[in-house]
């Protein structure tokens, strides 16, 4: 790095080294960092010649072991900011050098991959009849997501005696948070892959939310109720920070907008399906407070403007995949009756398809029929694949008071990542327990 004051280039060895910041020694009369300093242009040399730019700061300076006569301190820098790319290079060597079986966003063999989906069990006959529509559109989609490594994405593989035996993967879903999906692991070989790779999410996600451009303010997943795993791991912690402003979650009913699922035109003509407006929001926004006080709202970037996401749109068209977000308020003359968020992606790049779905928000679940609903979905549904997308409707109750079936339940589990410390103090006593 350059010093910004002395502006003389400076090359230190690096003592410890993780994926937010790193430590130096220097001699105690010859030091030239002070807490406090910034430094614009830093660039962390990896063993090979990687050279990883990024901008730093200078945390903290103190004494080291004396070493001889001379006196030496350590200075702790903090990553500010990186390339997403080159913070996953440097994750990568990391996780490697702690675990050689752990790997980071590296290229996979694709037909390895789709027999560990099968073979594990997270592909169930239900799931692949309802892939089988997009087939071959799927196949390409995600042979460019584990080989190409594009930047709104990334990948968790354990790997044992040349076999996959977990995997996770992460999505950038939203212009601010990141979700967590396809979390599997092997039913026989190694009753322990699936911690493995949940912890290999825990540590990226520790350093790479404090990085600028990875836009990770909030991480997120969908879960069963009922699957034993993820409702130990993410529904226990929101249970024990006991913060919905922290960690929170809440609960969807999940349906297919199938044919058969009728809806009729309002009668007269005090209702309409517009644009989602600021006020419609803030509506929406004080509704929330009051029903959970949750995280759920700020996660999908809806609590100041209506789901601005340039920067997210932007990162999908370069990596050359599809995404867009639209809102749409039903209201009878000027009071909200719900919000309808039309979430668009690829087909099939998240299985369930979880982010290529249509989000409802009930605000007034007395006077909102089902038919009233049902008709408006169908009008904000045309531009969707296939003749049954995916619904995901809150407050869940909605369904049952107005005699509406769906197919299941899906919790919806955000945190802070800036208050994300009890997150991990649960996982490390979790991993205790199961002799990880």
């Amino acid at each position: 790095f350059t010093h910004p004051f002395s502006e003389k280039k400076w090359e230190i060895p690096i003592s410890d080294i993780s994926g937010s910041g790193f430590s130096i020694p220097e001699h105690e009369y010859h030091s030239m960092l002070i807490p406090g300093l910034v430094i614009p242009e830093v660039e962390i040399v990896l063993p090979g010649g990687t050279r990883l730019p990024c901008t730093a700061q200078v945390i903290y300076k103190r004494e080291a072991i004396q070493q001889g006569k001379q006196k030496e301190v350590i200075s702790g820098i903090a990553i500010l900011d990186m390339n997403p790319e080159h913070h996953t290079r440097l994750l990568c060597f990391l996780h490697q050098e702690n675990d050689s079986n752990s790997f980071l966003s590296m290229n996979v063999d694709l037909n390895e991959l789709w027999h560990f989906f099968f073979d594990s069990g997270f592909i169930y006959p239900e799931k692949y009849a309802y892939m089988l529509e997009n087939k071959e559109e799927i196949k390409e989609l995600y042979r460019r997501l584990y080989t190409e490594s594009p930047g709104i994405a990334r990948h968790f593989i354990y790997r044992q005696d040349g076999c996959i035996l977990g995997h996770m993967s992460m999505l950038r879903s939203y212009e601010n948070a990141w979700m967590l999906h396809h979390h599997a692991s092997s039913k026989y070989k190694n009753r322990n892959a699936g911690l493995h790779v949940l912890n290999q999410m825990g540590s990226f996600g520790n350093s790479s939310h404090r990085i600028h451009s990875m836009h990770m303010d909030y991480l997120l997943c969908y879960f069963r109720p009922e699957n034993r795993f993820p409702r130990k791991v993410f529904g226990e912690i929101a249970e024990k920070i006991g913060n919905p402003g922290i960690c929170s979650l809440d609960s969807y009913a999940f349906f297919h907008l199938a044919e058969n699922l009728t809806g009729q035109s309002p009668i007269d003509d005090s209702w309409t399906l517009e644009r989602t407006t600021s006020m419609d929001l803030r509506d929406l926004k004080s509704f929330y407070k009051q029903v959970s006080g949750g995280l759920m709202l700020k996660s999908y970037n809806l609590e100041d403007e209506a789901g601005e996401s340039d920067t997210l749109y932007d990162a999908y068209t370069e990596a050359g995949f599809f995404r867009s977000i639209n809102f749409f308020s039903i209201k009878q003359g000027k009071d909200l009756k719900a919000v309808v968020m039309v979430d668009r992606s690829d087909a099939g790049l998240n299985m369930s398809d979880l982010v290529n779905s249509i989000k409802v928000f009930i605000t007034d679940q007395e006077h909102l029929s089902r038919e009233i609903l049902v008709y408006c979905l169908r009008m904000v549904s045309k531009d969707f694949t296939g003749s049954s997308p995916s619904v995901l409707l809150f407050p869940e109750q909605y369904m049952a008071d107005n005699g509406i079936e769906y197919e299941k339940t899906y919790t919806l589990w955000v945190i802070n990542m800036e208050e994300s410390d009890k997150y991990f103090e649960h996982m490390k006593k979790l991993l205790r327990f199961a002799q990880y």
